[in-house]
């Protein structure tokens, strides 16, 4: 993620909503693939999911210009999920509690992957290698495949493989120092 969504952040705040549209644009197939995925492939759920998410950021307008908003929003999407799983526990269907679990995860694990990703964030941001940690944020964050961060990047894809594998090596030392 490019430090061109602060700007676009920053005027988004101050009332543009075509700073809003530009957020709305880049971040929405990112957000729907991870609710795609959180939902087991339900896409029209995932597409009410991803709506809801970005109106409550049109409506509320708060964000922290010292985090990184592809990582925000993420986690935010985790949360979304996890209070929609929530709401899914307490179906009644005439006056009896039915029971659905998610073949994925359960809250329980979705909490520990957020914790991961705050803690992973935290990490990324202590990395020297810009490079790197663009390339990693693209893969993981944005779900990007090697090939279309070889494209975008123009850079051999044995380059982008190279790159993540030796992030991930700076990775684990920054965390388990």
């Amino acid at each position: 993620m490019k430090t061109d969504d602060n700007e676009t952040i920053k005027s988004f705040l101050a009332g543009n909503q075509k700073a809003f549209e530009q957020l709305f644009k880049k971040y929405y197939p990112i957000i729907l693939n991870q609710f795609k995925r959180l939902t087991e492939g339900n896409s029209d759920i995932a597409k009410d999911l991803t709506m809801e998410l970005f109106e409550k950021i049109f409506e509320n307008k708060k964000f922290n210009l010292s985090c990184n908003f592809g990582s925000w929003i993420y986690v935010v999407a985790e949360n979304r999920f996890i209070d929609y799983y929530r709401k899914l526990e307490n179906i009644l269907i005439d006056g009896n509690p039915i029971e659905i679990r998610s073949k994925e995860q359960t809250p329980d694990e979705i909490l520990i992957s957020k914790e991961v990703v705050l803690q992973l964030n935290n990490a990324l941001h202590k990395m020297e290698d810009s490079k790197m940690r663009e390339i990693l944020e693209l893969h993981y964050f944005d779900g990007l495949s090697y090939k279309t961060i070889s494209k975008q990047l123009h850079i051999s894809i044995g380059v982008v493989g190279h790159n993540i594998t030796q992030a991930k090596k700076i990775l684990n030392k920054i965390i388990k120092v």
